[in-house]
């Protein structure tokens, strides 16, 4: 039995756990306002907002890769779970702007507004754009939702840098969502108190966000669900060395303190992964088992040197990322393995990192090409460096030769232009829908120079470069 609350109202379901949450909101439920569109993530017409188990925190996620198993112990909304006696405030502003054309995404921007309302720390009208990097309108309506999005900005910058309990308070008190929202918390710790955590004794597969579990034809019927873990959903620090749990978010990993202390440009280069409600769901175990050759999360954590920690109930055993990845889509892992956390060193003092990607869309896209360096310096001496690259291999890699041949190397042009000549001869790029293998082969050697252009611009110039 899943039980969930949807909207105002309490749900105990039979269903399968695996059934995808916008098959039982337009199916089950008859709410048609969550629209059956892309069923990738990539529009956002399916938006839904998810709690945490204490809702103390909310979430957009797209409804179409999210499963009854995911919600289970939460509070789930759609647009009707904002229902009031007249429209709110993001409504309002949509209307008055005439950022409502045909209707079919108009639901999915109020449902990520209203995210943006309840989770952002800043204000702005840029931070507010980055929350709808999920939604796509048919009608080419931009300029009229920016405008709302102003309107909306400028009317709720006091709510900055609130608690949650203050800034609920505010929004009700606003009229942007209903005052049931006050009892969810007890409601849900009733329903949590009932429930009976159920787990397969044999052929069960760990889901951990599931965004691209979602994306296959068939889901598997055992699902055993990592994101009721607490223990792997934390980021500590130790020693200069960092511990991930795996089912820790992709905007988890941006919002923290230990990431955002000691590698301030992270949460820049995780924006370029997919989109805002993706991010909220996809974990970095996840995306690290399911070992896609262009997969950022992998290319990223390659060049920081990670290990990685299993444990299969018996034993634990560590294992480097590098020798993790077996060929594509394949990993050193066995099927009742359990990946519980991601380890790797904070970067030391004159020690330099950077991540570059290289895609058809600036949102919600497969990288082409992709590519981390961490890399060490002693004066103008290179002591240390890790270069990973993702799309010119069956999975993704480190050039351990370009590595080898930069160690303890003079950082200079003509260095550069030798590595990237080595490089060339470690990569096997083939011709697909993002690009032939000869562009993917241009890409390398661009992102190597950008590297080198982006990391240390007073020695390396690009015009010597070229």
């Amino acid at each position: 039995m899943i039980k969930f609350i949807l909207n105002d109202q309490q749900i105990e379901s039979c269903l399968p756990p695996q059934t995808v949450v916008l098959d039982f909101l337009r199916q089950t439920e008859r709410i048609k306002s969550c629209k059956e569109s892309c069923r990738t993530g990539g529009c956002g017409s399916c938006l839904v907002l998810l709690s945490n188990k204490k809702a103390n925190q909310y979430h957009s996620v797209n409804s179409c890769l999210l499963t009854l198993g995911e919600a289970s112990g939460k509070h789930l909304v759609t647009i009707e779970g904002f229902k009031q006696e007249k429209m709110n405030y993001i409504q309002q502003a949509m209307v008055e702007q005439h950022a409502a054309q045909c209707g079919y995404c108009t639901v999915g921007f109020i449902v990520a507004l209203a995210a943006f309302l309840l989770e952002a720390q800043v204000f702005t009208v840029e931070q507010a754009i980055r929350h709808l990097d999920g939604n796509i309108c048919r009608c080419t309506g931009y300029q009229s939702i920016k405008r709302a999005v102003a309107a909306i900005c400028e009317e709720f910058s006091t709510l900055e840098n609130k608690t949650f309990a203050h800034r609920l308070g505010w929004l009700v008190e606003k009229q942007i969502i209903p005052k049931y929202f006050f009892g969810i918390s007890k409601r849900l710790q009733e329903i949590q108190d009932q429930r009976i955590e159920v787990v397969p004794e044999s052929n069960f597969v760990f889901i951990a966000g599931g965004t691209d579990l979602l994306l296959q034809d068939k889901l598997p019927e055992n699902l055993v669900y990592l994101s009721n873990r607490d223990d792997l959903k934390q980021i500590t620090n130790q020693q200069q060395t960092v511990y991930i749990g795996s089912a820790v978010t992709i905007t988890n990993l941006q919002n923290s303190a230990v990431i955002h202390k000691n590698l301030p440009a992270m949460s820049t280069y995780l924006d370029q992964i997919a989109s805002k409600p993706i991010r909220n769901s996809a974990t970095i175990g996840g995306n690290i088992v399911s070992a896609a050759p262009t997969a950022d999360i992998c290319v990223i954590f390659l060049a920081l040197q990670t290990t990685l920690l299993l444990n299969n109930k018996q034993k634990t055993r560590e294992v480097l990322l590098e020798d993790f990845f077996l060929g594509k889509r394949k990993v050193d892992k066995h099927p009742h393995e359990l990946l519980e956390q991601i380890i790797f060193s904070l970067p030391q003092q004159n020690t330099f990192f950077n991540f570059e990607k290289i895609a058809k869309r600036s949102c919600f896209d497969t990288a082409t090409v992709n590519s981390a360096i961490n890399i060490k310096m002693e004066k103008e001496t290179i002591r240390e460096i890790d270069i990973s690259f993702g799309g010119v291999a069956s999975k993704p890699i480190l050039l351990q030769k370009t590595m080898d041949f930069l160690k303890n190397k003079m950082l200079t042009v003509k260095s550069i232009q030798e590595a990237n000549n080595i490089a060339q001869l470690e990569i096997s790029p083939t011709d697909d829908i993002r690009g032939s293998s000869q562009y993917k082969r241009l890409l390398v050697r661009q992102l190597i120079y950008a590297h080198f252009l982006k990391l240390f611009p007073k020695k390396i110039q690009g015009v010597d470069l070229f």
